[in-house]
């Protein structure tokens, strides 16, 4: 094996809980400025419908979170102040960066990975790469990585083999070269197995609530702690 390749938000990253904070603090700013309730609830609900629809369309327009907040508004019958859109993406995305952390041992377990390979993330778009690299620099985590590949860099969703075709091409390897490592298996994994890549299962999160009792045929291995891998991927 020559390189690892890790989806990012809930596999090295604990993203959901942040995901939380950050409604959370569209809602406080709703309620404050216009007595609104229950807006956290309604963004989460945007969020799914466009993060559903942008990867069945492969349109990583759909994952701008100005788009968001312009549907937020037209739900709520309102137009937005001036700068009032990009103020409320400045304080979501703020928010999930003061409040999201690596996953246990994950620096710990990058560090010792990197002696002997190639470190990849593989993710889906913020909306632009800009706000993806903020975020992992404010994780201290970039250096780790040979790679870091978005749909920004591939203008399409995940799963979809550009992604692969892009990360083979830079690196310069072949998919039997590789494992990838993500939380949601029929998206991170079933293709990657289908590639010829060695595949492990982060069992976290919804996913692994979902499927925890299913065998996946596209699954070669499952790990719990990302300190489980080293010896995956030297075996």
């Amino acid at each position: 094996m020559k390189a690892i390749i890790f989806d990012f938000d809930d596999t090295l990253e604990r993203y959901k809980p942040a995901k939380h904070h950050a409604e959370d603090e569209v809602g406080e700013y709703f309620y404050k400025k216009y007595n609104i309730k229950h807006v956290a609830e309604m963004f989460d609900n945007i969020d799914m419908s466009y993060t559903i629809k942008g990867m069945r369309e492969k349109n990583i327009r759909l994952y701008k979170r100005e788009l968001w907040f312009k549907t937020l508004f037209e739900r709520l019958g309102m137009k937005p102040k001036r700068n009032e859109i990009k103020k409320l993406c400045d304080i979501y995305w703020k928010a999930i960066q003061n409040h999201a952390a690596m996953m246990p041992d994950a620096k710990q377990v990058l560090s010792k990975l990197k002696k002997n390979f190639k470190l990849v993330i593989m993710s889906d778009s913020d909306g632009n790469k800009k706000t993806k690299m903020k975020r992992l620099r404010k994780l201290g985590v970039v250096n780790y990585f040979d790679l870091i590949v978005t749909g920004d860099d591939v203008k399409t969703t995940k799963p979809d083999k550009r992604f692969y075709d892009y990360i083979f091409r830079k690196l310069k390897i072949k998919s039997c070269d590789c494992v990838m490592v993500g939380d949601k298996p029929e998206f991170d994994l079933k293709l990657a197995k289908k590639l010829g890549m060695k595949t492990v299962w982060f069992v976290y999160g919804d996913w692994a609530e979902h499927k925890k009792n299913k065998k996946l045929k596209y699954v070669d291995h499952k790990v719990k702690h990302l300190k489980q891998l080293h010896k995956i991927v030297t075996q």
